[in-house]
C-alpha cells in the first residue's frame, strides 16, 4: 500500500507531537513549560508542536523530514523508560514524605533516582538535537544559526 506524501506528512507531525510532548510530561511541573516543548506551545493539534522548535521555519525536504520522524520515533521507548522512572521515584518520594515515617537515607535514595531520571531524559534530548543537526544541510544549518541569534538570544538558549 503506497501512503501519499500528506498523509505521511500527517503522520509525521501526529508521532513529532507525541514525541515532544513526553519529555514535558517526564519533567516536574516547574521544567515542563513551553520552553521545554511542552503541551502549552501552539504549532498543532492539542497545543504541541509539530517538530522541535529549533527545526520550526525550516524548509526541510521528504528525506529530512523522514529522517526526523525517525529519530524522533526512535526515541519514544528511551523516553517513556525513563518517564516511568522518574514518576515512580517521584510518587514514592512523595509517599515517604507523608508517610509519617520519613527517612533521609531513603529520601536520597529516591531523589537520586529521580535526579538519573532527569539526566537521562536531557540526554536523550542532548543526543536527538545532535542527530537532528546532521541530518540539515549547510545551508539550513546557517539559516538555524542565523534564526537563533536573531530571534531567541543566540546558541546559548534554550530551546525544548
Amino acid at each position: 500500500m503506497q501512503i501519499t506524501r500528506q498523509v505521511r506528512q500527517a503522520f509525521v507531525s501526529a508521532a513529532l507531537s507525541f514525541a515532544a510532548s513526553l519529555p514535558a510530561l517526564a519533567m516536574p511541573p516547574m521544567m515542563g513549560g513551553p520552553e521545554r516543548g511542552g503541551p502549552m506551545m501552539s504549532g498543532s493539534p492539542m497545543g504541541m508542536p509539530g517538530m522541535p522548535p529549533f527545526l520550526h521555519g525550516l524548509k526541510l525536504s521528504e528525506a529530512q523530514e523522514d529522517k526526523v520522524f525517525d529519530i524522533q520515533y526512535g526515541q519514544i521507548p528511551l523516553l517513556r523508560e525513563q518517564e516511568k522512572s522518574l514518576h515512580k521515584a517521584q510518587e514514592e518520594l512523595h509517599k515517604l514524605a507523608l508517610s509519617g515515617q520519613y527517612d533521609d537515607a531513603k529520601a536520597k535514595v529516591l531523589t537520586d533516582r529521580i535526579a538519573h531520571a532527569i539526566v537521562g531524559i536531557e540526554l536523550l534530548h542532548a543526543q536527538a538535537d545532535s542527530r537532528l543537526f546532521q541530518v540539515l544541510t549547510d545551508e539550513q544549518r546557517k539559516e538555524l544559526a542565523e534564526h537563533m541569534n536573531e530571534h531567541e538570544g543566540g546558541p546559548d538558549h534554550p530551546h525544548r
